[in-house]
């Protein structure tokens, strides 16, 4: 997969994403917005250029394709040109990680699904591969709810920086609630064409315990669904503000072995003010009568994403404890 990302020098690669185009131009704070800009080549399906190395910081840039702007449709971060429209933006250094916006092709559902990733201040800096949290956002929400209502990349980067939680990347795929309602397609799509897809394009740690799942609402249910269904998938999994009926514990009750077996371990939350928090109660008793590791939170809050926001740190560094666990045993494992 090419998109537009930095190098290990401090240069860019910038990449254009359509070969439809007959003359394709890069401009930004680094050339003075001076046109036409920097010349880019022809590559693959679309455009190249590879910078110089860049001044550290964020560093707003856009194309000019056959006279016209355009956004890197790849890049989700953006800033106002100040005209009405934006810029996209990049980040120059090893602090702060990206956020990009990519679609793939899911067998399961014979079409095209959108996704969020966040990729981790390190990632364009090595070879190392990374433990991965997939979120999954609720019934009137997508993908870029997370950008748009959580500040999803400002919140990994302060975690990270502030050593509440270690790197890793983040997935956030559309899905409005169709598993909730009873197509299970969604779960095919979710559980192996989106895992493979992302697996099989970036630097991930392939295996059980470097994978997490959390979600919001019916998200939530997802979340839950897919990770009784397969055990061995997720070693953490999340709910906040959960939806649940009688599938999820049905699934639960029917793999509770492989469950224990795996040592997966449970965070659930949901504010006082939101109806659902007798079911995350209910949910969370559940889960500790059959011995599995469970974290419960309830602070003052309603079903919204105020709420959420507030909360989501403590959900992000229950899944980094998991995946800490999870390296330790192998470690400990390794030297028996």
């Amino acid at each position: 997969m090419r998109f537009t990302h930095q190098l290990a020098d401090g240069s860019v690669s910038f990449y254009y994403p359509y070969s439809d185009k007959q003359k394709v131009f890069v401009l930004g704070d680094f050339n003075d917005w001076e046109i036409p800009g920097w010349p880019m080549e022809r590559s693959g399906d679309g455009w190249e250029y590879n910078s110089r190395p860049l001044a550290p910081g964020y560093c707003n840039y856009k194309f000019l394709a056959d006279g016209e702007w355009c956004r890197d449709p790849h890049n989700a971060l953006s800033a106002s040109d100040g005209y009405g429209g934006v810029n996209s933006l990049i980040y120059c250094g090893r602090e702060k990680g990206s956020l990009h916006h990519f679609t793939f092709f899911s067998d399961s559902l014979g079409t095209e699904r959108w996704y969020l990733i966040y990729l981790p201040p390190g990632y364009f800096f090595g070879k190392r591969r990374y433990n991965t949290l997939y979120l999954i956002h609720g019934a009137l929400d997508w993908e870029w709810t997370w950008l748009e209502k959580a500040d999803i990349h400002k919140m990994m980067n302060s975690l990270t920086a502030e050593n509440k939680i270690g790197e890793m990347i983040v997935v956030m795929p559309r899905e409005n609630a169709e598993l909730y309602k009873g197509d299970h397609r969604i779960g095919y799509y979710l559980g192996k064409d989106l895992i493979g897809h992302v697996e099989g394009e970036f630097r991930t740690v392939r295996q059980h315990g470097s994978r997490a799942i959390d979600g919001l609402s019916t998200g939530g249910y997802n979340a839950f669904y897919l990770s009784a269904i397969h055990p061995d998938l997720f070693c953490s999994v999340g709910a906040m503000s959960g939806t649940f009926n009688d599938m999820s514990y049905e699934l639960i009750l029917e793999n509770r072995d492989e469950i224990k077996k795996n040592r997966n371990r449970y965070i659930l939350s949901c504010g006082t003010g939101d109806a659902g928090k007798e079911a995350t109660r209910t949910m969370a008793k559940f889960l500790s009568s059959l011995g599995f590791e469970v974290e419960h939170y309830e602070n003052q809050g309603p079903h919204e994403w105020d709420y959420w926001k507030s909360y989501y740190p403590t959900s992000m560094e229950f899944h980094w404890k998991s995946f800490e666990r999870q390296m330790k045993k192998v470690t400990d494992q390794a030297a028996i």
